[in-house]
């Protein structure tokens, strides 16, 4: 099956980014740009971009409702992936995720196999590139 092939879907994936960005209280425009041109590949047209946009600035909480739990469970994820690539994965990225899942039908124990796959998965490639510079480094 694939996931946010309809524009509802894909509309609301990209206001679960917008909503997860304003989490931790500020938005850096890098964060911005890489939002609206993730919005501009999945594309939605200028004026979503552009009401996508003006969400940054907005204090409402963007709806975030999926039409098929697919497509939220595709969103949680991917979520939680960019939420934890960098390492910090804070309280407040945390609770969003989990308010997003529980208002697309999803529960606590669906976040957290995710969350513990995608852990597995970072220590996974943290083992491989400490391969990598150990053989590098190999005399």
């Amino acid at each position: 099956m694939r996931y946010l092939q309809d524009i509802a879907d894909k509309t609301a994936y990209m206001n679960g980014m917008v909503r997860l960005t304003k989490a931790d209280g500020a938005v850096v425009d890098e964060e911005r740009v890489f939002i609206l041109n993730a919005a501009h590949g999945l594309g939605l047209a200028t004026e979503q971009i552009a009401d996508l946009d003006s969400r940054f600035t907005s204090p409402d909480k963007e709806r975030v409702m999926f039409t098929n739990r697919g497509s939220a469970a595709f969103f949680i994820q991917e979520a939680i992936q960019l939420c934890m690539v960098d390492g910090q994965y804070d309280d407040n990225e945390k609770q969003e995720i989990r308010d997003i899942a529980e208002e697309n039908g999803l529960n606590e124990s669906d976040v957290t196999v995710f969350e513990e796959w995608i852990q597995e998965g970072l220590a996974w490639r943290s083992r491989g590139e400490a391969l990598v510079r150990a053989i590098a480094n190999r005399k």
